[in-house]
Order: structure tokens, then sequence, then C-alpha cells
């Protein structure tokens, strides 16, 4: 009789550190009683908050960081007290080639957001090429705070360097000496004119 080899190697996670292991992930698995479904939307938030990704099989995968670990033990106790069951595995060492399958789903599941942030930058842009008012400019640098707030929330759960991350940086760099530059253009005196005698 064959038996067939897992993917990924699970060890419980002890709650004493030391001991360590060479596991890069962690797993996080829960229930929740199904009604009030406010429950189950409160975790699911706080997971894709902290950039999980689902996976097929069941359980919302993470890199392993001292964040992660402190953010999914603090939820795991959440998960109890909202009178669910959760479980923290760390994950050993997965096979060649699936530790850079997942690396690549980490960055993919972030390029539409940054691209978001990149839109945004663009709307912010295009009304500064245009004659602006004080109300205007308030409105753009408004959106450029949001738009700023967004990137580092993404920046927060960027465990893996997409590509769109940096693009959308400098878009808000852009956007952001857009703003000075506007701002002089509409607060700066008038030159006055010499006076003559």
């Amino acid at each position: 009789m064959h038996k067939e080899t897992p993917l990924i190697t699970l060890q419980p996670l002890l709650r004493q550190s030391g001991g360590g292991g060479t596991a890069e992930w962690l797993l996080f698995t829960y229930r929740l009683p199904s009604e009030p479904s406010t429950k189950r939307v409160l975790v699911w938030r706080r997971l894709r908050r902290l950039g999980a990704v689902s996976q097929p099989e069941g359980g919302h995968l993470l890199p392993l960081t001292p964040r992660t670990l402190e953010q999914l033990q603090w939820l795991q106790a959440e998960v109890g007290e909202l009178g669910g069951e959760a479980s923290l595995w760390q994950v050993d060492p997965v096979p060649p080639g699936r530790s850079e399958a997942l690396q690549a789903l980490f960055r993919q599941q972030l390029e539409e957001p940054y691209a978001s942030v990149e839109a945004a930058v663009e709307s912010i842009l295009a009304r500064l090429s245009a004659p602006l008012a004080h109300e205007d400019l308030l409105t753009c640098e408004e959106d450029y705070q949001t738009a700023s707030r967004r990137y580092l929330a993404l920046r927060a759960v960027d465990y893996f360097g997409c590509s769109q991350g940096a693009e959308a940086r400098s878009a808000l760099e852009s956007c952001s000496a857009a703003i000075r530059a506007a701002a002089e253009g509409l607060y700066s005196p008038e030159p006055r004119g010499e006076d003559t005698p």
C-alpha cells in the first residue's frame, strides 16, 4: 500500500517561545457559530486586514513574523471569547516550489489594491492640472492623505514586496510634489511692480 506524502506538515504552535523549527508559515483555522454572522464577518475582516490568504483546504495562511504570530494569537483568543474555537499551526518548510507559489499568491492579492491607490493619485493629479481654488486644493490634499493611508495599510501586509507597491509609492511622491507646487502657486504673493516716484 502506497502512502501519500502531504504537501505541508503541520505542527501545533505552542505559546512558549524557543524550540524553534524552521517554519516559514502560520496556518490559522477557526469555527464560530453560524448565528450571528457578525462574529464570522469580524474574524474574516481581521484576517483580511492582516493580508491572510485563504487556503482551499481550509484555514488562512500568513508568513511567520513576530507581528503575524502576535496578531494571530490575539485573534485566536478573541475567537474563543466569541464562543468559537481557533487553532494556530506552524507549517514546517513547504516542498520546493510551493513557497515561491505562495509568495506569488501574496503578491498577486495586492496588485489590485495598489492599482487603486495609483488610480486615486492619477485622479488627484488630473484635478491639480486645472486652475484651483482654495477648496479644490484642500480636497486634493484630503484625497492624497486617504490614498497615503491606504498605501501604508497595504505596505504593512506586503510581506514579499509586490512590485506594484513601488509604483504606488512613486505615484504618491509625485502627487505630494504636485500638491506642494499647487499650494505655492495658489498662496504665493503676487509679484508687485516697482513703485516709481
